[in-house]
């Protein structure tokens, strides 16, 4: 039946390997955590709003939690 498909349907199949030479997952991975980390919030951008002292207690505290976490919960377990 020629009318199942629309014209062009497969004829022109993309060649992987060109797409993995631009478009590499690692180049695309570089390239989020370039864009990620330029755009990240910082916890300094809120020391007008709640004050110096106040983010930095925050920032220990989350810190010291972090490191209590990865303590307690290690992948080994």
């Amino acid at each position: 039946m020629p009318g199942l498909r629309p014209p062009g349907f497969g004829e022109n199949k993309p060649n992987n390997r060109e797409l993995e030479t631009k478009y590499s997952l690692d180049l695309a991975h570089t390239k989020a955590v370039e864009i990620l980390s330029k755009d990240a919030i910082k916890e300094t951008d809120f020391a007008d709003l709640y004050g110096a002292e106040n983010v930095g207690r925050d920032v220990k505290e989350a810190k010291d939690l972090k490191e209590k976490f990865k303590k307690h919960y290690s992948p080994e377990e």
